[in-house]
């Protein structure tokens, strides 16, 4: 073996274990970021998927950047629609750039970034814009058993819009197809949301046995896993169902005081707001007027706080992108300005030299 030859071999090690080494830290803080997302440890989970992002820019690994982005979107907007909305497109953006070297990646990532976009105007009350970005999502995907557990993100999604424009049919029937797709899939980090809806549709119908059941099955899920998010709304449904089916009116608040409690907690303010709203119809039910007001001006100044909040990131955002244009218009001018000094020394040098002739 010539010294050549062994030296283009070595490289070709370092290369490949480079590749290797930085392939495992991506998948790795991936991993680690998702798990925290799951329990609600929204920024330490940012700080993963922004390391997942940093690995991949140093490999110019476009995916990778688009996958992290992609995540970092779905962590971020729980807590503010334009950041998330932001990272989205970001993502869509880089997903878009592989369709030359990888099509299927770039069509299947796209439709990801679709359906976070459509779970973003979901939240913002664009329910018709989001079954319609939804149903684009859908269709590079199979009809049923999706593996990467879209699909079943899809069906909820729809389902949800549906109940926000009180279509009750069409409602279940997606709440119902994302239950299937989630318990083949074994999604336990969705599947207890699924289970709550169809409890739900089996509180409506009457079944007192089925609708517990499925309930109870959701909260042990959301506790085993560390899933804040659905404990709480776990815990709210069976505060719901005690209303329906029990006589006990105590034992429906201490459901619902332990939501409030736990909720009080997360960094997605959405599900204190339901845990305030539970709390509220309860006390406006059992005719505690006073105390269902007090809960309702809470959520009226969460609301305020949330909507202040999110109108100040996006005027700061505006103001940077406003102080960037307007220091590359500078920038412009004062190059113009250099080049007429330029050429008008150019012509006071010419007009004042001696003709030649």
């Amino acid at each position: 073996m010539t010294a050549k030859y062994f030296r283009f071999l070595c490289g070709c090690f370092c290369f490949l274990y480079g590749f290797t080494c930085g392939q495992s830290f991506f998948e790795s803080s991936i991993n680690k970021g998702w798990s925290e997302l799951v329990k609600d440890n929204d920024s330490i989970a940012l700080l993963y998927f922004n390391e997942a992002y940093r690995i991949a820019k140093a490999a110019q690994d476009d995916g990778g950047m688009a996958d992290a982005s992609y995540y970092m979107g779905i962590t971020t907007y729980s807590v503010s629609y334009s950041i998330g909305l932001r990272y989205a497109m970001e993502s869509m953006k880089l997903y878009e750039q592989l369709n030359a070297k990888n099509p299927e990646v770039a069509v299947k990532g796209r439709a990801k970034c679709l359906q976070l976009i459509s779970t973003i105007y979901r939240r913002q009350g664009k329910w018709k814009e989001s079954i319609q970005l939804s149903r684009q999502a859908m269709l590079p995907l199979p009809p049923s058993k999706d593996s990467s557990g879209q699909l079943g993100l899809i069906y909820f999604s729809i389902g949800s819009a549906y109940s926000n424009l009180q279509l009750t049919d069409s409602a279940d029937y997606y709440f119902q197809l994302s239950l299937a797709e989630r318990s083949w899939k074994k999604d336990s980090v969705y599947l207890p949301l699924s289970l709550l809806k169809v409890a739900e549709i089996e509180r409506r119908k009457g079944d007192r046995n089925k609708s517990l059941e499925l309930s109870n099955r959701a909260l042990t899920i959301a506790e085993v896993t560390g899933n804040r998010q659905a404990v709480v709304s776990s815990l709210i449904d069976l505060g719901q169902w005690h209303e329906v089916f029990a006589t006990d009116k105590k034992v429906s608040e201490s459901f619902y005081r332990k939501a409030l409690q736990v909720s009080s907690q997360l960094s997605d303010k959405s599900y204190y707001m339901s845990s305030l709203q539970a709390l509220a119809n309860f006390n406006l039910k059992n005719n505690r007027m006073m105390d269902a007001y007090n809960y309702q001006v809470r959520m009226a100044d969460l609301k305020d706080s949330l909507n202040n909040w999110e109108k100040q990131h996006i005027q700061q955002s505006l103001e940077v992108q406003f102080n960037l244009s307007e220091k590359n218009r500078q920038l412009d001018l004062a190059l113009k300005e250099k080049e007429l000094n330029r050429l008008y020394n150019i012509i006071l040098l010419k007009y004042s030299l001696p003709s030649i002739s």
